[in-house]
Formats: C-alpha cells, sequence, structure tokens
C-alpha cells in the first residue's frame, strides 16, 4: 500500500514537476531521524525498481546543512513550522544527548507577525471600512507567507543597540510605515495593509522570548 501511494507521488515529481527522466540519475534523500524509516526504505526501492535511478543517498536531514559546507563538526539548527531542534555533531558523529527542542518554529513568528501587522493597521481601519475593505482578525497565510519570506529580516547586536534604545527609537520605528500594495508581490493580496519598520526588524525576535519568563527560547537552547 505505501509503496503504491510513494511510486504514484514520486511519479508526480519526476515527470510533472521537475519533468525529468530519473532513469540514471543520482538520488538524494533526505531523512529524519526521528521519522518513518519503512517510508524511507519505501521511496529507495521505488526509485531502483519502478524509476531505474541510476543511485539513490539516503542522508539525515539535520545533517545536510553541515554537509553542504564541506565541515563535519558543528552546531545544525532546524527550524521547522511547530519547533526547532538543536543537534551539536562532532566529527560526522550525531550527539544526540545534546539534542534539544524548543517550540518556537514557524508558527510563532507567523502568531507574532499577525499581531504586529494588527497594530499597524489600527489608523487604517476607518478607511479600510470607508473603501468596504474590513480589517481581518487574521491576515490570509498566503499573506503573511509573502512578507515573511520577503520583507522580514534579523537585525544584527549593534542594530539592536540603535534602534531598541529607547521608546522614542521605537516610537520611530511603529511610525515609519509603507502600503505593501505599492510592490507587485502584493498588489492584488494586500493592496491596502500597511507594514512597519518595527514589524519588520522585530518580527523575528519572537524566537529569542525571553527564558526567565519561561518563554521558547531559540538562543538558550543553543546554550
Amino acid at each position: 500500500m505505501i509503496a503504491r501511494e510513494v511510486e504514484e507521488f514520486l511519479s508526480t515529481v519526476f515527470y510533472h514537476l521537475l519533468q525529468t527522466n530519473p532513469k540514471e540519475k543520482a538520488v538524494v534523500v533526505l531523512e529524519s531521524f526521528m521519522g518513518m524509516r519503512a517510508l524511507t526504505e519505501a521511496i529507495t526501492v521505488c526509485c531502483f525498481k519502478s524509476f531505474g535511478c541510476k543511485s539513490v543517498y539516503n542522508v539525515l536531514s539535520n545533517i545536510a546543512p553541515l554537509y553542504s559546507t564541506g565541515m563535519d563538526s558543528g552546531i545544525v539548527v532546524d527550524i521547522g513550522f511547530q519547533q526547532a531542534q538543536i543537534l551539536p555533531i562532532v566529527r560526522s558523529r550525531l550527539c544526540l544527548e545534546g539534542l534539544e527542542v524548543s517550540y518556537c518554529g514557524g508558527i510563532a513568528i507567523e502568531k507574532e507577525l499577525n499581531n504586529l501587522l494588527l497594530k499597524d493597521n489600527e489608523q487604517n481601519a476607518r478607511m479600510l471600512e470607508k473603501m468596504n475593505k474590513q480589517l481581518p482578525s487574521n491576515f490570509k497565510s498566503d499573506v503573511i507567507e509573502g512578507i515573511k519570506t520577503r520583507c522580514l529580516f534579523v537585525m544584527s547586536k549593534g542594530q539592536k543597540a540603535e534602534y531598541l534604545k529607547d521608546e522614542e527609537s521605537i516610537s520611530k520605528m511603529k511610525t515609519k510605515k509603507y502600503l505593501l500594495g505599492n510592490g507587485k508581490a502584493f498588489k492584488d493580496d494586500a493592496p491596502y495593509v500597511a507594514c512597519s519598520f518595527y514589524t519588520r526588524a522585530c518580527t523575528f525576535e519572537v524566537m529569542y522570548g525571553d527564558p526567565r519568563a519561561e518563554k521558547p527560547n531559540l538562543a538558550h537552547a543553543i546554550c
């Protein structure tokens, strides 16, 4: 049952998405050490028997970012949607005793971004009502994803000292806004939504919550 579903999925990937012939191709399968081993084995068997792939390499997804650098030791931070996994690797050996899991993944970023956008657009609520555009309680997922990947950034230590030094500086960051509809990416999805400089610079700060308040903290988990 699993093999048939995997074969249909790989057929879609190879012939429709990638539009390539898998024969005589080398395939790299990224697997999680916490994932289903049976699924990985089914993918490997289908690649060989059903599609005639030349070779299949199974690589742990937790190690792949480190291998791509050519190094064999380091700390890999894998930020998923629900959680972030921090795994130390020494000379290609997984230090599972040092594995840390922090529940500050992508969902925390999206919730924080949605809340900050609502605050940015509080003053625009009346204008949106006149245009028969009601301010939503939650922005659409594609708008949130687009802003997250195109507009947000992480401040350096020096930038934090400069921009977050006092309430006046923070207030200036919040009042400095621009309409998303001015860009082509959000012209149709969010033409009247404003995004402040504070939202762009500080959304990712939710990943570094205060550990004293028992909030998920990526930096604390790494240390």
